[in-house]
Order: C-alpha cells, then sequence, then structure tokens
C-alpha cells in the first residue's frame, strides 16, 4: 500500500513458518500494487474512461432489449397456443356436456326443454 509505518509489517503474513524479513514484506507489497492497486481508484474516470463504459454499456441495454423482444414474441406466441388448446378442450367438454344432456345421462335434464338448453349453453 506504500506506507512505512513501522509496526505494520507484521501485517503481511507470508505464510506458516516464515520469517518476516524486510524482503518478503517488499515482496508483498509489489504484488499488493500489481493486483490489488489497479482496482482502487481515488479519483473520478477520464472522459475516455468514462465514454467507453457509457458505450458498453448502451451495448449491453441494445442486447437486453432484443432479448426482450425475442422473449415477448415468444410468449405471445405461448399464449396465443394455450388459448387455442383451452377453447378447444371447452369446446369438446361442451359437445360431451350436450349429448350427454340430450341422451338424458345427467340428472334432471329432463325437466328442462331442449330449445331453452340449447339457448342457454350457446350464451
Amino acid at each position: 500500500m506504500g506506507h512505512t509505518l513501522s509496526g505494520v509489517d507484521n501485517h503481511y503474513f507470508p505464510g506458516k513458518g516464515t520469517d518476516i524479513t524486510d524482503d518478503v514484506v517488499e515482496a508483498h507489497r509489489k504484488v499488493y500494487a500489481e493486483k490489488a492497486l489497479p482496482s482502487l481508484r481515488l479519483e473520478a474516470p477520464t472522459a475516455g474512461e468514462a465514454d467507453q463504459v457509457i458505450q458498453e454499456q448502451r451495448q449491453e441495454i441494445d442486447m437486453l432489449k432484443e432479448e426482450m423482444k425475442r422473449l415477448q414474441i415468444w410468449h405471445d406466441a405461448e399464449k396465443e397456443d394455450l388459448e387455442t388448446r383451452m377453447k378447444e378442450v371447452l369446446a369438446t367438454a361442451m359437445a360431451k356436456f350436450k349429448e350427454d344432456l340430450f341422451a338424458g345421462k345427467i340428472e334432471g335434464a329432463a325437466r328442462a326443454p331442449r330449445a331453452q338448453v340449447t339457448e342457454e349453453l350457446s350464451l
């Protein structure tokens, strides 16, 4: 981290059984400077860096918009397919119900006139 305060050298742990020497401390400082310091920033990014980040984010946004459009198209197709299948199932069930109703397989059906039942079912 670039500090040279006394007593901080014990914060560098090179490993069990290794003596903490000035060389070990400097080696750890070098590794820290190479790996950790570049990701730490105290100043604001430059205009070029900000432009690059903005450009990357725009590309990501465009990619996500395309993905949303693709998923919306898929969703709409699935919804339409489901509605079609539901209508087919309901039509089949209604036809079976009418058949059973007029065949007298459903109790109480004999009391209702056929014309009235057909009219009510068509609603």
